[in-house]
């Protein structure tokens, strides 16, 4: 993995990351149905960037996009092609 691309991994991955460890403290919070709005767009955004991460990790070019259910799905055929490269190997 080229520093670029694992330097990108780290920045995703971290920043998913964050993004969890908010939604859980807010979750914890008693008053935490008065930040549902934040919890909401902090969870996007962390399923968001772990799969950007996946990707990144495995080098697998996608689309610049927030749609997750576009990054799901690059991420879903990354999934397949390694299942199959190790039922092959």
């Amino acid at each position: 993995m080229s520093q670029d691309v694992g330097g990108e991994f780290k920045r995703c991955f971290l920043e998913a990351e964050e993004d969890l460890n908010l939604v859980l403290k807010l979750l914890k919070d008693e008053d935490a149905n008065q930040f549902t709005s934040s919890i909401g767009y902090h969870c996007q955004q962390a399923i968001e960037k772990f799969l950007k991460a996946f990707l990144i990790y495995n080098q697998k070019e996608f689309k610049r996009t927030h749609a997750l259910n576009l990054l799901e799905i690059s991420a879903r055929r990354l999934i397949l092609i390694l299942q199959i490269l190790i039922l092959v190997n």
